[in-house]
This record gives structure tokens, sequence and C-alpha cells, in this order.
């Protein structure tokens, strides 16, 4: 075993804890991720850990944190699933871009009492009432026309 293959070397970077098992090693990606080089390559310090503690990731396959903390390390807080599983998990804990956007382009926020799901897309409720509204108008004026 060569100096940059001894599993000490990665797990004096870890500070563990009661919950998540934080990376604290000096590299980090643009994603908040921790890393690491290993067996010759820079990796995410996750994709070590699991390395590490349960065995080879299989190709295709990624290392997924249960816990949504980015530099944690912690084996049982990981689990292997596909890119489409990350997708999945992201969407459901609400972790994708469009959950950052708290408002709708006309300012309402999206609360519970003001939002809908349509088609997989969150609708304001307020703006929708208006559209409605106006839909309704238009539909009164052309009968009151002909």
């Amino acid at each position: 075993m060569g100096r940059y293959d001894d599993p000490r070397r990665f797990w004096d970077r870890v500070c563990i804890g009661d919950a998540c098992w934080e990376w604290h090693g000096g590299v980090r990606n643009a994603q908040g991720y921790g890393g690491f080089n290993w067996n010759g390559k820079k990796q995410m310090a996750h994709r070590v850990a699991w390395q590490l503690w349960v065995g080879p990731i299989p190709e295709g396959m990624s290392v997924l944190h249960r816990c949504d903390n980015r530099l944690c390390v912690r084996p049982d807080h990981l689990f292997l699933g596909t890119h489409l599983d990350n997708m999945r998990d992201a969407v459901a804990k609400q972790r994708t871009r469009r959950f950052r956007i708290t408002h709708c382009l006309r300012g309402h926020e999206y609360t519970s009492d003001n939002t809908r799901w349509q088609s997989g897309q969150r609708v304001c409720i307020a703006c929708a009432r208006r559209r409605g509204r106006e839909y309704m108008a238009g539909q009164r004026a052309r009968k009151r026309a002909s």
C-alpha cells in the first residue's frame, strides 16, 4: 500500500460526530462536495468513503446522500443509485433549482394556500384565478358582440 492509498490519510480528514461525519479536507468543488486524491486520481470524498467502507462503486452508479449534507462521508448516510434516482431524490426533497424560486412572475408567494400542481409544475392560484376572470370577460364580450 503506497502513501496515497493509506485509508488513514482519508479518515484523518473526517470530523466524526453524532450525526454526519463531515469532510474537513482541503479540496472542495464548486458544488460544495469534498475532494480527495485516492488511487491516483481526484475523487469526491463521499465516493472514497463508500469505497473504503463498502467496496467498489458499480459502473453507472452514483453515491447519494440520505442526509443531503454534501460534506458528509458517514457510510450509513450514503447509498447507491443511478443519476435518475439522484434527480428524483432531489425533486422529492425540493432541492432542485425550481424550488429556490419562491414567488411567481407577478410577485405572489408560492405558499401551500396559493400553489397547486399541474403537469408537474407549480401554478400560482392567484394568477390562475386572474387568467380565468380575464378569459370569462373576453368570452362575455365576444358573446355580446355577436
